[in-house]
């Protein structure tokens, strides 16, 4: 959460206290293991619904929760169901987001699926859509149907994908035929027009802040944040913080699950001016909006997200999803409401994504859990 000027100088002060082993130690750091699957995508494993989904558990999704579970039938079919443990009750209140990434999993299955010569047929909540919470029923029915193959171009984006969370170049602006390309690929909204990109830098960061300083949201973000590599190849979801430097600040005891509970702490106040420092830095901004609010409305737009998001890649461009003014804990609702007028965006229909944008070096994938751990018993 500091800057990386902070993170190397407490990185190299640890070094001289541990001593001169630590230099080989710093070198170490990385969470290979976790990062696996990502090298997995692309191998044949004699089934295609195998090969699909090895494709589809890279995909984004809220806090990297990963909350998808399978289970195989016959004849080339599976169902999709949210894993219950994995929701975020207390910064997603309803489920929307968790099913938003399963829309992103279900159109990463899709395109995986054609660049192997499938169709899919989808039965979205075949047994209903959920009300107020996701639970134990079904949220796609699949078929894996034989056919020709379709080769999406965005689908070659697939491994390069990455959700940037630093800063961004600022001394590139986005070309505006560029960033037309970028929305129409899936009709999506957005700016690059300075003053609105300046209202949204404040008030993204306004919600980020709300977020880290609910006691509960923050609590929840808290727990579930691995550091370093041992805690990451344990656990390869929720929020890693990767890297020697982070390793140190958790070991001496500067950076901890209890440090970021605490918005008083050294570590938070150093972490809010770093985060709000990277918000600054966004060259332009993208939003979905949908005409309801339903669990299907929710899905489409997990789809529209991982295409903006590939196409985005295709262009050159980072992105990072901002839904923390999209929340809906009540705390969040003056922000919610801000940003839905600004936007001109009213009820019946909402926003369901927002994200900024703009040019940036590729920091590197995700952990993930492995293919195998993702299947249940129908």
């Amino acid at each position: 959460m500091l800057s990386r000027r902070g993170l190397l100088k407490i990185g190299a002060a640890s070094i001289t206290v541990l001593g001169v082993g630590s230099v080989a130690w710093w070198n170490t750091r990385s969470p290979t293991a976790a990062y696996a699957p990502w090298a997995i995508a692309g191998k044949s494993f004699g089934d295609p619904r195998l090969d699909a989904l090895a494709y589809a558990i890279l995909v984004p999704n809220p806090h990297n929760r990963q909350p998808w579970k399978v289970a195989l039938n016959d004849d080339l079919g599976l169902s999709l169901y949210c894993d219950l443990e994995r929701r975020l009750p207390d910064t997603d209140p309803f489920d929307r987001q968790i099913t938003i990434g399963l829309g992103c999993f279900l159109e990463a299955l899709r395109m995986a699926a054609a660049n192997k010569g499938y169709s899919l047929k989808v039965n979205a909540f075949p047994e209903g859509e959920p009300d107020s919470r996701l639970d134990q029923r079904p949220i796609a029915q699949v078929e894996f149907i034989k056919g020709d193959e379709i080769k999406d171009p965005l689908f070659e984006q697939m491994l390069f994908r990455h959700t940037h969370r630093f800063d961004f170049d600022t001394s590139r602006e986005i070309a505006p035929d560029v960033f037309q390309q970028l929305l129409s690929s899936v009709g999506a909204k957005g700016s690059i027009a300075p003053t609105l990109r300046d209202t949204l830098r404040e008030q993204t960061w306004s919600a980020m802040k709300i977020e880290l300083t609910t006691p509960r949201t923050v609590t929840e973000s808290a727990l579930l944040t691995r550091f370093g590599k041992q805690e990451i190849i344990a656990n390869p979801d929720g929020l890693s913080m990767t890297g020697p430097a982070f390793e140190l600040m958790n070991k001496v005891g500067f950076l901890t699950q209890e440090s970021m509970m605490n918005p008083n702490s050294s570590a938070m106040q150093s972490g809010f001016a770093s985060i709000k420092a990277r918000m600054s830095t966004a060259m332009g901004y993208v939003w979905l909006d949908s005409d309801n609010n339903s669990r299907t409305a929710q899905l489409n737009a997990g789809k529209q997200w991982l295409r903006l998001h590939l196409k985005a890649t295709e262009l050159g461009l980072a992105m990072q999803p901002l839904s923390q003014a999209l929340q809906e804990f009540p705390e969040m609702q003056g922000s919610y409401q801000q940003l839905h007028s600004l936007l001109d965006v009213a009820a019946p229909a909402r926003l369901q994504m927002l994200g900024r944008i703009g040019y940036a070096t590729f920091e590197g994938p995700s952990p993930r859990w492995p293919l195998e751990t993702i299947f249940i018993r129908a």
